[in-house]
């Protein structure tokens, strides 16, 4: 998901007929879990590096996109998913999160 996500930002940035970035869900009550901590159990220092590296690089990405990016939450968001909505220049939500 990370590498479609930095394709799509990088396609973004230059193209004239994108005025705006929505994030959200395509489930509906969710936004963004973060990652998979047992999973991460199983990395190896280097891996988690690397892991580490890659989202903060597509938060930057994000936070640098020279058009507004929104939010969509429609849930909690904890650990990176935090850090994605963060990262985003508008943040909005349901009534329920």
């Amino acid at each position: 998901m990370l590498l479609e996500m930095n394709e799509l930002l990088d396609s973004m940035k230059n193209d004239k007929s994108t005025s705006a970035v929505i994030l959200a869900s395509s489930q509906e009550g969710m936004f963004c879990s973060g990652a998979d901590l047992k999973e991460r159990l199983s990395y190896t220092n280097q891996q988690t590096e690397d892991t580490v590296r890659g989202l903060r690089s597509t938060f930057h990405k994000i936070y640098n996109l020279p058009k507004p990016v929104i939010a969509c939450r429609d849930s909690m968001c904890l650990g990176g998913g935090l850090e994605l909505a963060l990262a985003c220049d508008i943040r909005v939500s349901t009534k329920t999160t």
